[in-house]
């Protein structure tokens, strides 16, 4: 087995455990859930299972779900910043219905229905939160063979290198953490930002991983 493949299965195995016990845990019964403003009921998150050129492998997908019983997919924005009406002109295919039965979510897709047993609800960040050390992106490792490592310090900097074929690929600048997003401000000036949201560990938020646009981050 390739080295990066075992460090992916660690990482992930690493996640499952903080998860054991926690699987279709309810805002409503959990008083370690984090609590959500406006129309959003919360980012919750399922266990996904792919294939590749290395085999099986396991990844956390994400889902914002709304109090109107509306559920959005493949958000890679910050759900803060969404603007609901034109999003779903622009983007129906991603939208669908959700409800509770029993522990279970129930969730209507345009095309298809899935059931989720095991689900779980992430953590958003607090105002003027900070992260440090390095994180890798252990799905993105998984799926091509190239990992992304984003390395944050205290005072609002951070640093991130892409392995790739060519070789590697660095970017700095600052970051800000505010509620279920994060902004980038690079060095060139540019400004970024994604969809981000912390694990759970034993009811609490974990700081060792979070998910960022969509990826699986485990620090280091």
């Amino acid at each position: 087995m390739q080295p990066f493949m075992k460090k992916f299965l660690t990482a992930v195995l690493l996640i499952g455990i903080s998860l054991a016990g926690m699987a279709g845990c309810s805002k409503d019964s959990d008083k370690d859930s984090p609590s959500t403003a406006g129309g959003l009921e919360g980012i919750y998150f399922i266990s996904r299972t792919g294939y590749n050129w290395g085999g099986m492998f396991s990844y956390f997908e994400p889902f914002a779900l709304f109090k109107d019983g509306g559920v959005r997919r493949h958000l890679k924005a910050p759900v803060e910043t969404l603007n609901i009406a034109s999003d779903k002109k622009e983007h129906p295919g991603d939208w669908g219905k959700w409800q509770k039965q029993g522990r279970n979510i129930v969730v209507q897709w345009a095309n298809d229905n899935e059931t989720w047993e095991d689900w779980y609800v992430s953590f958003p960040a607090n105002s003027g939160e900070k992260l440090s050390g390095t994180y890798t992106s252990f799905f993105a490792l998984a799926n091509s063979g190239r990992g992304e490592k984003y390395t944050f310090a205290a005072n609002g900097s951070f640093s991130m290198k892409r392995q790739i074929a060519s070789g590697n690929e660095t970017i700095s600048g600052t970051y800000e953490l505010k509620g279920y997003g994060i902004y980038f401000t690079y060095s060139n000036g540019t400004k970024e930002s994604w969809s981000f949201c912390f694990y759970p560990k034993n009811g609490q938020k974990n700081t060792e991983a979070f998910l960022m646009a969509e990826d699986n981050f485990t620090r280091d």
